[in-house]
């Protein structure tokens, strides 16, 4: 079977009462989580105010809501400006094994849905964002090349294509719309890797904003009826991982486990509002200043030799 078809039919199949408890428990501390960075987003968040005010151009009682700004908008407007704010405090959930935050872009689309829709259920909401997390972990989780060294940025990619199935599902598409959706979203979100050479661009903060806008968008599309449907968007000849890894993916670590083992779970939630990637310099230090008594008043000058990603984080 089409891998995006397999995991399609496990996401339309899957409700809250077949997701374990522990699972879904993790799931309200990481949707907790997201609204809370993204209200500290929509006043502090660098680049945000111009997602925000883009948005309120677009202002409309009848419209969805605009996290910490007070007005609706249109949806695509709102899920473009949530988007925004999901990241751009970089002090949302991780999951360290793929470098993902596979709740950013589900979280700012799927609210945003929600809100346009009404009368969505806390259980389905949930049941949606863990599958959405799910699968865009297992996306990344796939791919033995590391994409940026081809200049793609994968977390908002991989993002998108997991909010796009929590969309769907809260939209209750059909089998063949969600293919749409899937194909739909694919043919839309980007990412340059060329952000990490570019430490005064705002890109990195606001990243997620267009993934957001996309799934949105590509599920709106799919339910007008718009057949967008590849055969096999993730792995045809010229497909996913074609594009964005030369082929050289793991198909198992999509699919393995579908319904048993819950990669969403295995998030983690961060002590400090910076990289994931900077934690371990941060413990490292605390470490050897306590270790030695090092007062950060006896501290002249630290040189530090990182990696070219981190060195883009610590600019």
């Amino acid at each position: 079977m089409c891998i995006s078809k397999e995991i399609i039919q496990h996401v339309m199949s899957t409700d809250y009462e077949k997701i374990p408890q522990d699972v879904i428990q993790v799931q309200k501390k990481a949707l907790i989580d997201a609204i809370a960075v993204s209200l500290a987003a929509s006043s502090l968040g660098e680049g945000c105010n111009e997602f925000i005010s883009l948005a309120k151009d677009s202002e409309t009682e009848n419209g969805c809501i605009v996290l910490g700004s007070g007005f609706k908008s249109i949806p695509l407007m709102a899920a473009l400006a949530n988007g925004a704010m999901a990241h751009a405090m970089d002090f949302e959930d991780a999951h360290d094994a793929s470098t993902m935050h596979s709740n950013a872009v589900s979280t700012a689309a799927a609210l945003t849905v929600a809100d346009m829709i009404g009368g969505v259920s806390g259980k389905e909401f949930l049941a949606a964002m863990v599958l959405g997390s799910d699968i865009a972990i297992r996306l990344a989780l796939a791919m033995n090349e590391d994409a940026l060294k081809k200049g793609w940025y994968m977390p908002p990619i991989h993002g998108a294509m997991g909010a796009v199935l929590a969309v769907g599902k809260i939209m209750k598409l059909t089998e063949d719309q969600m293919l749409d959706a899937f194909t739909l979203t694919m043919n839309q979100v980007t990412c340059s890797g060329e952000l990490v050479n570019s430490s005064q661009s705002v890109i990195r903060s606001v990243r997620d904003s267009f993934a957001a806008k996309s799934a949105v968008l590509s599920c709106l599309l799919a339910q007008k009826g718009l057949k967008a449907r590849f055969d096999m968007p993730l792995e045809g000849k010229l497909g996913y991982y074609h594009a964005y890894g030369h082929g050289d993916y793991t198909p198992e670590r999509i699919t393995e486990g579908l319904s048993e083992i819950y990669e969403s779970a295995k998030i983690s939630f961060k002590p400090w509002p910076s990289c994931r990637g900077t934690h371990p310099y941060i413990d490292m230090i605390i470490h050897i200043m306590k270790e030695n008594n090092i007062s950060f008043e006896s501290i002249e000058k630290v040189h530090v030799v990182v990696s070219p990603l981190n060195e883009m984080l610590f600019n």
